[in-house]
């Protein structure tokens, strides 16, 4: 598919929680700017912050700031893997990337508030392979792929389709 771009997903319903989300990523200026779709969230050269609740579940694109994350060392949790790692503490979280035109991915997979799988590669190097590997990465060796599943069959999310969705609105806000 070749999509390029960082997001974060949380187990919980956090619709009237958005302010609280942007102070845990940083974001001085938490002033809606209206909506946008998944497709124009999960574009490279999006520079902003969306965030939309499906099913329970939270996602939040913004393509910088998941770099923030740790995604070669799970000895050293970056304070980013820190705030994932909270937002797990009675679910499931993640942080990932995917850079598709480079072939490098990763993801931090986080449960009652620990890594519990850290995945990381570009089409060279293995950077990170920590944690047992779960059931639904199997087989997969393109990133995406690999990721995809993962978000499927841990969050109920088919996120390989609704990065194409161009109805469904996420609340738009500045990207620092």
């Amino acid at each position: 598919m070749s999509l390029s771009f960082g997001t974060f997903i949380i187990e919980g319903d956090y619709t009237d929680r958005h302010q609280e989300l942007l102070d845990a990523l940083g974001i001085e200026d938490k002033t809606g700017k209206g909506l946008i779709t998944f497709e124009a969230a999960s574009l490279r050269d999006f520079d902003d912050t969306a965030i939309t609740t499906i099913n329970g579940v939270t996602i939040i694109f913004n393509n910088l700031l998941p770099y923030d994350c740790n995604f070669e060392s799970p000895e050293n949790p970056s304070y980013l893997d820190k705030k994932v790692a909270s937002w797990s503490a009675t679910g499931k979280s993640m942080c990932l990337f995917l850079q598709g035109i480079t072939g490098t991915y990763g993801f931090n997979y986080f449960e009652q508030g620990e890594l519990k799988r850290q995945w990381s590669r570009d089409p060279q190097t293995l950077f990170s392979d920590h944690g047992e590997p779960m059931p639904e990465e199997a087989g997969y060796t393109n990133g995406e792929e690999r990721i995809f599943s993962v978000i499927k069959k841990r969050f109920g999310l088919n996120l390989s389709t609704l990065v194409f969705d161009t109805d469904t609105p996420l609340s738009l806000y500045n990207g620092f």
